[in-house]
């Protein structure tokens, strides 16, 4: 029972470091279009070569788990709060 509660904890923590990054982009641009900001994988060719890429969400989602990880309990709060600051104040600077 153990090893579920630690999973079912960290899966709860990603996805409030999820929403976190999504409400986060909405601060940042609040007329951007929610349509092309999907969680997953982006797919592109430039100059013939094929590109895989994490959305912009994904690439937040990191330096909001090191928050919720410093910040200790209470750990999902952190994360949606660390998901928001990484997502407004980085924004698309990491995939330039």
């Amino acid at each position: 029972m153990g090893i579920l509660g630690l999973l079912f904890r960290l899966v709860m923590m990603f996805g409030a470091a999820l929403v976190g990054t999504y409400v986060g982009d909405f601060v940042r641009d609040p007329r951007q279009e929610r349509g092309n900001s999907a969680v997953g994988f982006m797919r592109g060719s430039i100059e013939g070569n094929n590109v895989v890429g994490l959305n912009m969400r994904l690439t937040n989602l990191v330096p909001a788990l090191i928050v919720a990880w410093l910040a200790g309990p209470p750990r999902l709060l952190a994360a949606f709060l660390g998901g928001i600051v990484s997502s407004t104040l980085i924004g698309d600077k990491l995939e330039a």
